[in-house]
C-alpha cells in the first residue's frame, strides 16, 4: 500500500488581493509635487533633458531677463553669484526659445569663465 504524501500549497491569491489594495493605497496617497518654475517658451528636441535634483537654474528670458535659482540677477552680478557653487555643480539653461543667440553665449561664456563643465539645456520634448 502506498503512502499519500501531504502537499502543502499556499493559496496566493488572498495575498495577491491585499499587495493591490496596498498599489492603490500608496498611489493614491502619494503627493505629486508640481514644480514652481518661471514661466518661458522653451524650445522643442526631439529627446528631453532628465533634471532630477540639480544645483543651479538659469533662465533667459525674452527681455534679456535673467534669473539665477528663480531670484532676478543683472547680469554683471553672475559670476559673484557663482563663486558661491561648487565647480562640479549641474547647471541647467533654461533659455527662451525667442532669445537673442548673443545673450544667450555671453551666458555660456561666464559658466565657463567661471569654471563650469557640466551645462545642460532644458527643451520641451
Amino acid at each position: 500500500m502506498r503512502r499519500k504524501s501531504k502537499f502543502y500549497s499556499i493559496n496566493v491569491v488572498p495575498f495577491v488581493d491585499i499587495m493591490l489594495v496596498l498599489l492603490v493605497i500608496v498611489l493614491l496617497s502619494s503627493s505629486f509635487i508640481k514644480r514652481d518654475s518661471i514661466k518661458t517658451k522653451l524650445p522643442t528636441s526631439s529627446s528631453q533633458n532628465s533634471n532630477g535634483k540639480k544645483d543651479i537654474d538659469i533662465t533667459i528670458k525674452v527681455d534679456d531677463r535673467v534669473y539665477l535659482n528663480k531670484n532676478e540677477i543683472v547680469i554683471d552680478e553672475i559670476s559673484s553669484k557663482l563663486a558661491t557653487f561648487k565647480k562640479s555643480s549641474r547647471v541647467f539653461i533654461y533659455a527662451s526659445k525667442d532669445l537673442k543667440y548673443s545673450k544667450f553665449v555671453d551666458i555660456l561664456d561666464l559658466l565657463q569663465i567661471n569654471g563650469f563643465s557640466n551645462i545642460s539645456i532644458v527643451t520641451q520634448k
